[in-house]
């Protein structure tokens, strides 16, 4: 799914695919990112159970909340409008930079989705 969501500033480029590998592994090569992006929150605890675990102190002003909530629309629009869904729409899978500029990760658990034509169709 990485390969088919194309590209967008959102999302991390994916420069080629790994190949002849001894053991026929599969994998990605994918461009490094600025160290200054970090996770917009850490993954579920024991104790949060499936909410993500997000830092007391960690605060952004309203313009930076907004490019992050506008970079996050942004790709997943793109990504649904390719037949994509993430799968795994959390803080920790995010990578925000103090700005707002923001990466979405981790597509372990993204699928490819019916169309809309499909999808109307079954309603009926």
């Amino acid at each position: 799914t990485s390969i088919a969501a194309g590209r967008h500033a959102q999302l991390i480029e994916v420069l080629g695919q790994i190949s002849g590998h001894p053991e026929q592994q599969r994998g990605l090569v994918m461009a490094l990112i600025a160290p200054d992006f970090g996770n917009l929150a850490g993954p579920p605890s024991l104790e949060s159970c499936s909410r993500d675990v997000y830092a007391n102190d960690r605060r952004f002003s309203l313009p930076v909340l907004l490019r992050l909530a506008e970079g996050i629309a942004s790709v997943t629009a793109h990504l649904h409008a390719r037949g994509i869904t993430h799968g795994d729409l959390y803080g920790h899978n995010i990578l925000v930079q103090e700005d707002g500029n923001c990466l979405l990760s981790d597509f372990g658990a993204a699928s490819f989705h019916p169309s809309a034509g499909l999808g109307e169709a079954l309603e009926r």
